[in-house]
């Protein structure tokens, strides 16, 4: 993949795809740069990873304060000179309950935390990235940016607009080498579709999946690597479907 080396920022590191994101990166001989809120869960990722003899960054950071990104990339730049490829991952599943019954304020918390995060993570890439002439931004969407569900109304809209500052960054990037893409993951094996399932009641998502059975992080983790490296060389713009075929039936 040609990716030993690259300065990597993953936020919602500690979280299951960000988890298996980093570890892929890592693998490549790339440099990680792991962003989490939650200190307790990031630092039992570290302890997997075994980041003890590697040259990383590891920081507790709310990536929808932009004071708190703007310090980030600033202190990710002045260790490494540069960020190669940054994955824009953190996201949560919102209130999972009827329109009428969410309040404005859960609406706007998952909207803040799935969205905001996202258009900080391009807010402060982009300026880098294209003084640098090159670099990757890639966005974690969903399957449900192109659907709609019950109970998940919030969440869902939440991933429609990824996909649209997607879309609009990547225009903005392609003059300066700069790619932007999105990753859109279906049910995903791990502790956020736990709580959908459990939360709305619903056991039949194996059942509108053609493969018959949930994803795996590690298989969401190998497009992210493919668009972070050269063999994307030009790809901008597009969402990647991870979704067992979910989008075709």
């Amino acid at each position: 993949m040609n990716l030993a080396g690259k300065v990597v920022m993953i936020t919602g590191a500690a979280g299951d795809i960000g988890f298996a994101t980093a570890k892929a990166f890592i693998t490549e001989g790339a440099i990680p740069v792991l962003i989490d809120r939650n200190e307790k869960s990031l630092s039992e990722a570290v302890k997997k990873l075994k980041l003890i003899d590697i040259d990383n960054m590891v920081d507790i950071v709310d990536v929808t304060s932009e004071a708190e990104v703007e310090n980030l990339f600033q202190s990710v730049i002045e260790k490494f000179g540069k960020i190669d490829v940054v994955v824009n991952n953190v996201g949560i599943a919102g209130a999972i309950k009827p329109i009428e019954e969410m309040s404005f304020h859960e609406f706007q918390y998952t909207m803040k935390v799935n969205v905001y995060s996202v258009f900080l993570g391009i807010k402060y890439a982009l300026p880098l990235m294209k003084e640098q002439g090159c670099g990757s931004i890639i966005n974690m969407t969903s399957d449900a940016a192109e659907r709609g569900t019950s109970f998940l109304s919030d969440y869902i809209a939440s991933k429609h607009a990824v996909c649209g500052l997607t879309k609009s960054a990547a225009i903005e990037g392609a003059p300066f080498n700069v790619r932007v893409n999105a990753v859109s993951p279906t049910s995903i094996n791990g502790s956020m579709m736990d709580r959908i399932m459990s939360k709305s009641g619903d056991v039949s998502y194996n059942d509108k999946i053609p493969f018959g059975r949930f994803g795996f992080p590690d298989e969401v983790s190998q497009i992210i690597l493919f668009l972070a490296s050269n063999r994307a060389s030009y790809v901008t713009g597009s969402t990647y479907r991870v979704d067992g075929g979910r989008l075709t039936v």
